[in-house]
Parts: structure tokens; sequence; C-alpha cells
């Protein structure tokens, strides 16, 4: 029995350990739930667990005749008394009539409900005479007899003239003898064998005693859920009669009437989701504590939304009235509309549990063929009815039964009218989103739907807005980062800043460089935005940016053309101010194609995770790069300067690059920085090239030390004069003031 015990009480400890309850039902958050299981259970199962197994792994050195084998088994016999807690374990069995319960509630239609209760009962009652059956026989083998006599001392008549002592009968016979007699006391039937002594005459009278309160207890049990199984099936035929009814007076056609028919048929008979209305006992509840009830509802779920994070923050005192009067919940049936194609949007919902099928039509949609998409648990579907007077794009239906929390637009305005702070931050991020959906349309990116605004996160958004007010959310979101906040509770692993590190951060957001933001899960982070142009030639090369100059010399710096999008600059603003100030040459051949979202972890600043979310622009370029070329500038010897082109010579012993004459003929632009202010960026110039998809990769990661080199002896045309007798240059991150451009290059 010991693997047996042991694959029990350790599958018992791991299903504690993975987000559930003591009654079996899921806890929202699965560090709280391991947190409850160490406080209560945990300290009982672990010894049991590790005895078991320890016990399994000596068996097999049982058979050792060695000390150490021994003295092992003499250990783990004494541990095993540690096995003696284990009948505390088995308090848990009171609770399993109320986890049954809770599992036919909510698994299990009302039919079935009954039959199982029925089957219950039944075997339940069979048990008891079971019990019942056994005891009877052991008093009278076992027990006393102040009358010298028992009931299986009786001779039985087996046939002519002959007779057979009961306890010398077949094992059968008596435990049916035995199961027949506990049967008729139970029932307040009569039997043939009778009691001989007093114990076996006081048994007898406990037993009619207790059937007769056990009996009147079963037939009322049994009646009264063969009613409610009654009651149930005429409750349902008389709401398919009354529909019957309903159609056959108006005249619906017959596939119609079929068709609802069959519809009400399933649902009346499948168990659903039960909602707040359906609870009477919530009607008698204190106003109080149902706007406490409502809140712990929703709150969790939309706390997965940054902005109802920021919400729950800045709301401190009255966030359950928040919640009360802005969302409600609201149950789906499947095949039920959420809300169709060409509607006014009047409410944003979250789905709070089940699938939501959104699906998008050429004549309501600029799609070119007909989409569906299945949104689960934790999706938000119409925001853009928070912000902005929304026509819904597409259709929404449940593919199940579903719940979802309804936020209704005029509800919740009139819910934030209320607090002075959160409408004011919420008019600025109303602004901010719908700038952001004006902007979403090609060619900067794609059309909107009812499911997503492209680049509308909560931290896209805050990057639109005015900076006093990107301050004031950073020093919420910083503190809640810092102290809890009012949502502590919910939020499981938020990092915990320092006082320096929330300085160095709120610095950073005055600046405009980063928005301070909270993730889906409640962690702190900062977030940059930036525009790139993926330029492409008809033969497949790429634009890249080699490197910078700063006037003096040039600094490695391999990436795509673009730049960080500045403080309130709109998409159109910030790419016109890219394309006029850094790719002025290219601006007549630049026509964006399409528009990706690259999302890219980029380090930690001040300590906190930084994502950078990049708008990359494709474009098909097919004219020619009207600007100068520049040439590469060291040692005499190391490089050939010819007009119009980088032409570059070293050699390839050590190198990373198969192929060194690819630097030769690469012709690298030089062009001039123009018309952004200085603290936009401290360069004057950039130096591009077409490079192929592999040489690009290479020169970003393992090929940066060739990089390196290869920027260095880069002058821009319109200062190789000045620099005309200069051998050296300087390269970025070396701990020497300069570099000979040959001898880094032979070390290469």
């Amino acid at each position: 029995t010991d693997w047996p015990t042991g694959v029990f009480w350790t599958g018992d400890f791991l299903f504690s350990l993975t987000g559930m309850n003591m009654s079996g039902s899921p806890i929202g958050e699965k560090k709280r739930a391991i947190t409850m299981y160490i406080r209560t259970w945990f300290w009982l199962d672990c010894p049991l667990v590790v005895t078991d197994w320890l016990n399994i792994a000596v068996t097999f050195l049982s058979g050792s005749t060695t000390n150490q084998g021994v003295r092992m088994v003499r250990m783990v016999k004494a541990a095993k008394a540690l096995r003696l807690l284990a009948v505390l374990k088995m308090m848990r069995v009171v609770r399993l009539p109320r986890v049954w319960s809770d599992f036919m509630d909510r698994s299990l239609s009302e039919s079935s409900r009954v039959v199982l209760r029925l089957a219950a009962m039944f075997f339940g009652t069979l048990l008891l005479t079971h019990l019942v059956a056994c005891t009877w026989f052991m008093i009278g083998t076992t027990g006393p007899s102040d009358t010298g006599g028992r009931w299986t001392s009786e001779l039985l008549q087996v046939g002519d003239h002959q007779e057979l002592l009961f306890i010398d009968a077949p094992n059968q016979y008596q435990y049916m003898t035995a199961y027949h007699w506990a049967m008729a006391q139970m029932t307040l039937g009569a039997m043939e064998i009778t009691s001989k002594s007093t114990l076996e005459r006081s048994f007898n009278i406990l037993c009619l005693v207790l059937a007769l309160l056990c009996g009147s207890t079963l037939i009322s049990a049994l009646s009264a859920t063969m009613v409610d199984l009654q009651m149930s099936h005429h409750e349902r035929s008389r709401h398919l009669r009354n529909l019957r009814r309903f159609l056959r007076e108006h005249a619906i056609s017959g596939t119609l009437a079929m068709h609802s028919q069959r519809q009400a048929g399933e649902r009346l008979g499948v168990q659903s989701r039960i909602s707040k209305g359906d609870v009477f006992a919530l009607q008698v509840l204190s106003h109080a504590l149902q706007k406490q009830l409502h809140a712990e509802i929703c709150e969790p779920k939309l706390l997965s939304h940054p902005f109802f994070r920021l919400v729950n923050s800045v709301v401190a005192t009255g966030i359950h009235e928040f919640w009360h009067n802005a969302v409600s919940v609201e149950i789906y049936r499947g095949g039920d509309d959420v809300f169709v194609a060409g509607a006014l949007a009047v409410a944003a919902y979250h789905i709070s549990c089940g699938i939501v099928s959104y699906s998008r039509d050429p004549l309501t949609s600029p799609v070119v063929e007909q989409t569906t998409t299945a949104i689960g648990k934790g999706g938000l579907l119409s925001e853009c009815a928070l912000w902005s007077e929304w026509l819904h794009v597409g259709t929404a239906s449940a593919a199940g039964e579903c719940e979802l929390l309804v936020i209704n637009v005029e509800s919740f305005a009139t819910a934030i009218e209320g607090h002075r702070i959160l409408a004011s931050v919420a008019a600025e991020y109303g602004y901010a989103f719908h700038i952001r959906l004006h902007e979403a349309r090609p060619p900067y990116c794609w059309w909107p739907s009812d499911v997503e605004v492209p680049f509308a996160e909560c931290a896209d958004v805050m990057f639109a807005m005015p900076r006093t007010v990107r301050e004031m959310m950073a020093v919420v979101v910083g503190d809640n980062a810092r102290y809890g906040g009012p949502m502590a509770a919910w939020r499981g692993g938020a990092p915990h800043v320092s006082v320096e590190q929330l300085g160095d951060l709120l610095d950073e957001v005055a600046q405009g460089s980063i928005v301070l933001a909270h993730k889906g899960n409640g962690d702190l982070e900062a977030v940059q935005h930036r525009i790139d142009y993926e330029i492409r030639k008809p033969d497949g090369s790429i634009l890249v940016q080699i490197g910078t100059w700063n006037g003096i010399q040039a600094q490695a710096d391999c990436r795509l053309p673009g730049g960080l999008q500045l403080d309130e600059e709109g998409v159109e603003q910030c790419c016109e101010r890219l394309v006029s100030s850094r790719l002025h040459p290219l601006m007549e051949g630049i026509l964006v194609d399409k528009v990706d979202r690259v999302v890219e972890r980029v380090g930690a600043t001040a300590g906190v995770e930084t994502r950078r979310v990049t708008r990359r622009c494709h474009v098909a370029f097919h004219g020619e790069v009207q600007a100068p070329t520049c040439e590469c500038h060291g040692g005499q010897g190391t490089a050939g300067h010819r007009r119009g082109h980088a032409s570059w010579r070293y050699s390839g012993r050590g190198s990373s690059c198969s192929d060194t004459e690819v630097y030769e003929q690469t012709v690298v632009y030089y062009i001039r920085r123009e018309g952004e202010p200085d603290e936009v960026d401290d360069c004057e110039g950039f130096f591009y090239a077409w490079l192929s998809d592999d040489l690009f990769e290479h020169l970003s990661g393992p090929g940066a030390r060739d990089l390196s080199v290869w920027a260095c002896s880069l002058v821009a045309p319109d200062t190789e004069e000045d620099l005309r007798g200069m051998s050296t240059c300087r390269s970025p991150g070396s701990s020497s003031g300069s570099l000979n451009v040959e001898s880094d290059a032979s070390q290469l």
C-alpha cells in the first residue's frame, strides 16, 4: 500500500499548489491561493509526502544486511509515526457533501441534479442497511447473551426431516439473511428471525426507533425530490406550450417556428450561470454591502486594463461606489448578439468568462472578405465608445455562455464626473485617445475595429497627453508601485521602487522621453515610442543607418532610419519631421506601403523594465538617393580614397565577415540633419548604406566590432578637407583616446 498512499497524498499536495482552495473551486490569484495553502495544510501535507516517499525509497533497501541499510530502515519506521497525522486529513471528508452540492449546482441541469440526488439517497440507504446487517450479525455471533441463546443458533429446515444450524450455513446465505432482517427493520416490516437475548432485543428496538425517524425522513425526501422534478418538467412544458401558442397565433412560418422551439427547449434544459437579479438573498443585503460585493466581482477583472488600474489608484475613497455605478454584469447565452454592425455604440464590454465571436463584413468594415475572430477571457470590446461617438464596424455574438462586464457610456461618464481629479485625467485621456483613433488609418497604420485601435494602448495614449498630465499620472503610478496603493491586494507582484529610482523615472517623464505606466499584471514599466522606416530597393537591399557624425568623428550606430517620437507629437507630424530632417534626399520616393507594430525590450530605466513600441513603416523605393557620398579616412596605406564611395581595405584575418570586399563595394551616403532642434539629437548628420538583410543582421549583432571600425573610417564630405591629414579616429567604447584604423582592422 505504500505506492498508492504516496501517489494519493502527493497528488493532493500538488493539487493544492495549483491555485485551488480547500473546497476545490479556483481562487482568482495563484499567489493568494499558495499563501492560503501554506498557512493552513502545507505544514501537515509536507511531512506526510516526505515520509511516504522516503518509505518507498528505502523499501528497496529493506533486504540489505549492512549496518547502513538497517539504520535507514529503523529511521523510516520511526518516521512512519508521522503518518498518524493523516487522520487529521480525514476532516476534509466532512466537507465532501458541500463540495458535491456545489459541483452539481455549477455543472448539472435541474433534471440531472434530481436524478443524482435520488441515486445518492438510494445507495445511501443500501449502505446504511449493510452496516446494520453487519452489526446484527456481529451481535449474534460474538455478543454477550444473558439467556444462553443467540439468533444465529437457530435450526434451519433445509429438507425433509433435515435441519441445519444457521451458523453452519453458507456465508452468502448468512449475509443475505442478516441484510433481509436489516431491511425489514428499516421499512418496519416483518421477519421470521427473532431476538434471543437482551442485547439483541435492545438492538432490535433501537433499529425500529431509528427506522421510524429515518424512514419517514427518507420518504419525505424522495417525495420532495420527485415533486421538484415534476414541477420542473411542468414549468418547462408550460413555457414551451406558451411559445407554441404565441407562434401559432402570429402565424410564424414553420421553419422559423421549429427553430425557435428547438432553441427554447435546449436553453430551458441547460443550467445557466445565475445572475444578480435571480438571487433574492442579495436584495435583502445592505446597500453598502451590495456595492462591496459588486466591486469585488468587477475590480480584479477590470484591473487588467491599465486605465482602470489608474482609476482604482486615483479614486482611493469611494471606489466601490464608482464600480457599482459604472459597471454592470450581464449573462449572454450562445448565439446572443452583444452588438451588431452599424449600430451606435453605447457601452464597452469586458469578457469575464467565455468566448465572444467577432465578425466583420466588407459591407460595414474596411476588409476584403468576411473575417471572424474569437475573443477570449480578458478581452475588451468597443473601447472606442468610452471616448468617442462610435459606430460598430462588426458584429459580436456569444460563442457559448458568456459573462460580460458592461461599462455603459453614460453611467461611466456620470461616475467619473463625481471625482474632480479623475474627471480631469479622463478628459485628457479621452482627447488623446481620440487623436490616436483619428490617426488610425492607412498609410500610418491599419483601420481600427471594435476589438483594436492600432497604437492606442494605455501607454500609447498617455504619450499623446500633455506633459503635465503625464507627470501627475507618473506620480500616481510610481507611488502605487512603491507603497502598494489601494489595489495592492489584487496586484500580486508589482515591484517596489526606491525613492531614488522614482525620482529618476519622474525626471525621464518630465523630459518627455518615456511614459510610466502599469502593465496588465500590475508591474511597473517605462515605455518609449519610435518610428522607423524600412526602405527597400527592388533588389531586396535595405537602407540602414550605420553611424552618426558629431562634427568631429563618426559614431557607430546600426539601425533603421527613424527616431523617437517627441513629446505630444502626432504620428503625421513625427513622420514629416523625420523625413524632412533625416531623409530629405529621399523625400520624393518615400510612399508607405504598410505599417507594423514592433515591441521590444530595451533594458531598464532606473531599474524599471523599459519597452520600446516602434511603428515600422515599410517603403518600396524606386528612385535614387540624391545625397553626397562620403569617403573613409584612415592611416597611410590603409584606406584608398576614391570620390563617390567608401573604399576600405583591411586584412581579413580573424574577421567574422566571410567577404571582406563587401565594405569596399558599399556606397555610404551622408545626409545632414536639418530643421530639428538640437535637443532632439546631438549629431550633425547620418551615414546610410544599402545593405543586405544578412549583413544588416550581422552588423547589428556579432559584427558590432566590424561596424565600429567601418564607422570610424568614415568622414562627412563637408569636413574631409579639415581631416585630410588625420590618420586616427576614436572608436566608441574604446579605453584609449584613439585607434589606428590599420591596426584595428588587422585585429579583426
